[in-house]
């Protein structure tokens, strides 16, 4: 199994890091001198030393560091984990680039399997890839210096762009010559697969290789490691399209990554900036506003949203004030809603994007704009007014219908209350009678659900009996697991000699049940009576972070650290390729090993568990009855969860005249029954 022996990181750095290596970073990199390079930490007690959180203002120490754990927890914003999670969070990096990072601090050599000779040969591509894009960086900004860079030079200074801003992102100039690029590459001794990698040139219709910009001001997009994966380019002269961008290539992948976030990273600020394109976050940069990003050419994906949520504490939306750029920006706003992002938007009235803006009115009202903020419902509402300005002959009674309805979809009840006050003012009404006529919209809006809802009940209804039983019955069986697998391996990482546990369960115990010999020989059998396995667990997240840990605890490896290390794996997995989501998927028939969704919702869990049982200091054998009852009551839950799955087949299979099979599998879910009362009924006698 891929846990055991190999971490698969991401498409940020293809390969395999072996798990004794990852631990070997852990065990390299105290936590409380990583973490003292950030944070500076008193000690408060005991055990635990403090310190101002780095993810969040504070003005009392929420921030505290286990020294005899290796771990840290904020009280405050609830961020937790190993040195590996605290320098992904604090330095923004993916969970490959963390553990290489501390690697190389510690002078760990990481032990990568090479024995696949199509990853050491996709690997060299990637490396050869990177090296051709730094070069061609190099290349179009030495052409934007040079005497043939003039007109380039000239386009940016009639944009307001000085030298200062165009050295800071990199910019440069791609001459209006077919070739000129790949002939400097194969100066520099650069072959022709590394520039096709990199998305650099292409072939012509004369099988020629030809540069892929040409006449451009060009814009390198830029990693958090200062690495350039690809390029924008915005034309100077008439012809061609205004921008092209880099394709997706081995590197590169556009949903991935955002214009300006090296730049932006360095600003050090809890909010965050989205705008449209290169120009706007150019334009910004110009009002020294140095926080904002653009997505590369398409809409805002639940990836940068995601990136975006773990660097920032609030987002601003400010996108252009046509149609297209209000429609993408409530667009962004749910998908950074879901990411569980606090979102605000900026809407700038009397010009069309933040250059424009910037241009028309000057820095100090660009600025101030950007402190007038506007939640949703008053994002929505303020383009209604603004399309009534805009549309003079547009009835004035459908903006106003538009309008209750916006305010009828807003859940806050001060909310709408606030803007019934406002909205009265501009249309001379009273707040009541508003807020009156918002709620019947309302009311009517939750009758509509409820009729849905039954329309949907109806058709669930129809479905068989036994199918419907059984997602109710898969239901209960995640959260079920869920509870006692965290509790099973939370007591595993506090005494790893756990492992060895198994439960008492002896003919002696059976004495005056009366049940059958299949009941009592499973009740009597290895598998019933041996220590935790992965089995015990359902196919999804937790058996596979189960496996590990199973395994690192019967090597006495097992430490909260080393433990945390594997859920942060659980991550990086889930994100490794969409591919193989779709074949776990197939694999374990559930919707996306959906029992923790949310990895950090999980490692929150599981520290939670981890501290609660810390803090009942109960003793070694305390510890043992404990987990041993966690251990079979989840196997009980199974056996019961299976017979509830039977008696729903063996239903179908009755109704559908094999009366026969229907009757050995009822059977069988008697037998998992009677295993499942006399396992509990052994429990509590042993309580």
């Amino acid at each position: 199994m891929l846990f055991n022996a190999y971490l698969r990181c991401g498409a940020d750095d293809l390969g395999l890091i072996s798990q004794h290596s990852i631990d070997d970073v852990i065990r390299a990199n105290d936590i409380v001198d990583v973490v003292s390079r950030y944070v500076r930490l008193e000690k408060k007690s005991g055990i635990n030393l403090f310190g101002l959180c780095p993810f969040h203002d504070e003005k009392t120490p929420s921030f505290s560091v286990v020294p005899s754990k290796q771990i840290f927890y904020c009280f405050g914003c609830h961020k937790g984990g190993n040195v590996i999670k605290f320098i992904q969070e604090i330095e923004h990096l993916s969970y490959p680039e963390a553990i290489r990072l501390l690697a190389d601090q510690a002078g760990v050599v990481l032990d990568e399997d090479e024995s696949d000779g199509q990853w050491k040969i996709k690997r060299e591509r990637r490396q050869q890839a990177l090296a051709a894009l730094l070069e061609a960086g190099r290349y179009y900004y030495s052409m934007l210096e040079s005497q043939e860079g003039r007109s380039a030079r000239d386009y940016l200074a009639r944009r307001g762009v000085d030298r200062v801003i165009y050295r800071t992102f990199g910019l440069g100039f791609a001459p209006d010559r077919w070739d000129d690029l790949f002939q400097h590459l194969k100066s520099k001794g650069f072959d022709e697969s590394a520039m096709t990698d990199a998305g650099l040139i292409r072939r012509s219709i004369k099988d020629t290789w030809i540069d892929f910009f040409r006449g451009r001001v060009m814009f390198p997009v830029i990693d958090a490691q200062g690495r350039i994966l690809a390029f924008g380019g915005r034309r100077i002269g008439d012809d061609g399209p205004k921008y092209i961008n880099s394709p997706e290539t081995l590197v590169y992948q556009k949903g991935k990554h955002l214009f300006g976030w090296p730049q932006a990273q360095r600003a050090r600020s809890e909010e965050m900036i989205v705008v449209e394109g290169y120009m706007d976050v150019i334009a910004l940069a110009r009002a020294d506003v140095k926080n904002a990003v653009a997505p590369l050419g398409t809409a805002l994906t639940p990836y940068q949203a995601q990136l975006l949520g773990r660097t920032a504490r609030r987002v601003l939306i400010l996108f252009d004030s046509d149609r297209a750029g209000t429609e993408a920006a409530l667009r962004a706003h749910e998908i950074l809603r879901q990411a569980k992002v606090s979102v605000r938007f900026v809407l700038l009235d009397g010009a069309k994007d933040p250059d424009d803006y910037l241009n028309r009115f000057g820095k100090g009202r660009l600025v101030a704009a950007l402190a007038e903020s506007l939640d949703v419902t008053g994002y929505r509402l303020a383009l209604l007014e603004q399309e009534q300005k805009e549309i003079p002959l547009l009835p004035v009674n459908e903006t106003r219908n538009r309008a209750l309805s916006v305010l009828a979809e807003e859940p806050d009840g001060v909310t709408r209350e606030i803007y019934a006050r406002r909205l009265g003012e501009r249309w001379r009404l009273s707040p009541k009678t508003i807020l009156e006529e918002v709620e019947r919209r309302r009311t009517q809006r939750r009758d509509d659900d409820k009729m849905n809802a039954k329309a949907e009940g109806y058709r669930d209804s129809r479905l068989p009996k036994g199918e419907m039983r059984l997602r109710q019955r898969q239901l209960q069986i995640q959260k079920s697991e869920e509870n006692h697998a965290i509790n099973l391996l939370a007591l595993l990482v506090t005494t790893p000699s756990l492992i060895k546990e198994q439960p008492r369960i002896d003919e002696a115990m059976l004495e005056g049940f009366s049940i059958s010999s299949s009941v009592r020989n499973m009740l009597l059998s290895e598998n019933t009576r041996m220590p935790l396995q992965q089995a015990d667990f359902s196919p999804g997240v937790l058996r596979k972070l189960a496996s590990s840990v199973i395994d690192s605890a019967n090597e006495g490896t097992l430490t909260t650290a080393t433990f945390l290390s594997r859920v942060d794996q659980l991550d990086v997995q889930r994100e490794y390729t969409e591919t193989e989501l779709d074949a776990q998927r197939d694999d374990t028939g559930t919707e996306e090993d959906d029992i923790a969704e949310d990895i950090e919702l999980l490692r929150r869990m599981f520290l939670r568990a981890i501290r609660t049982f810390d803090k009942m200091r109960m003793n070694t054998e305390k510890k043992r009855r404990l987990y041993k009852r966690e251990l079979m009551t989840m196997r009980a839950e199974r056996w019961e969860n299976n017979a509830s799955i039977l008696n729903d087949r063996g239903y179908e299979m009755e109704i559908s005249g094999q009366k026969e099979n229907a009757n050995r599998v009822y059977s069988k879910a008697a037998e998992l029954i009677m295993a499942a009362q006399i396992m509990r009924t052994i429990l509590q006698g042993e309580q």
